[in-house]
């Protein structure tokens, strides 16, 4: 494998292995914002060309290998004519042919996994957003009910209708700051669903192309172990 394609796999495998890292359930998602908010992410985010520069040497490298796909295609046609008096030619081609469509699986797999890992980011960021929201709306209901039982004690000592009053008014008051509070929470409840929803759906695409990737892997060493036994036997 030529330099590049090695640093395209090894981009690729660390996609995968930071792709799992965010799938992980334990791992809160205020932690992945603590993560995402730190002076290094931030750094990286301010040089955002470097960014475009990898996405677009690996779009590069993707056309590249889909033109070596579609040359050695083409070719196994002629390639059928003359396999019967050269096997090892053969062999040769299917190896040039399994390669470029091994460098296409590994450019294809990590410009998507890029784009992947960057909407994950921004939805876990924003489902961290959410949570902090609605810790905070709770412990405004809190705060609302802690004074309005601190206002009832404080009324004991009044007359009646002025006890009665205050009480209606801050009644009120704690109703519409609940309405509000369980609307914001509604709200808040069916981001929250929406996100888990595609978080599940990029799991299944994920576990699918992973499949497709242990398959070429097998294709691959079962070409290998022809080609060798081919060599051994002429």
């Amino acid at each position: 494998m030529s330099l590049q394609w090695t640093a395209i796999a090894a981009i690729l495998y660390a996609e995968i292995a930071f792709t799992i890292l965010m799938l992980l359930p334990f791992i809160n998602p205020t932690t992945w914002h603590r993560f995402f908010n730190s002076r290094l992410v931030l750094l990286i985010k301010k040089y955002k060309y470097v960014q475009h520069i990898l996405v677009g040497v690996m779009g590069l490298l993707l056309l590249d290998a889909i033109r070596d796909v579609s040359r050695y295609t083409k070719s196994f046609v002629d390639l059928a004519d003359v396999a019967s008096q050269a096997p090892a030619a053969e062999v040769q081609f299917h190896m040039k042919l399994f390669r470029a469509q091994r460098n296409f699986y590994i450019a294809g797999f990590a410009l998507f996994l890029f784009y992947i890992i960057k909407s994950l980011a921004g939805k876990l960021s924003y489902e961290a957003q959410l949570i902090i929201s609605n810790s905070a709306v709770i412990k405004q209901a809190e705060n609302a009910s802690k004074m309005a039982r601190e206002m009832l004690n404080e009324q004991k000592g009044k007359s009646i209708p002025e006890a009665e009053a205050a009480l209606k008014a801050q009644i009120l008051k704690l109703e519409g700051d609940l309405r509000s509070a369980a609307k914001e929470l509604e709200v808040k409840d069916k981001d929250l669903h929406a996100i888990k929803m595609q978080s599940e759906g990029l799991t299944s695409e994920y576990d699918r192309l992973l499949a497709e990737h242990e398959k070429l892997q097998k294709a691959h060493a079962l070409i290998v172990g022809d080609a060798v036994s081919d060599r051994k036997n002429d």
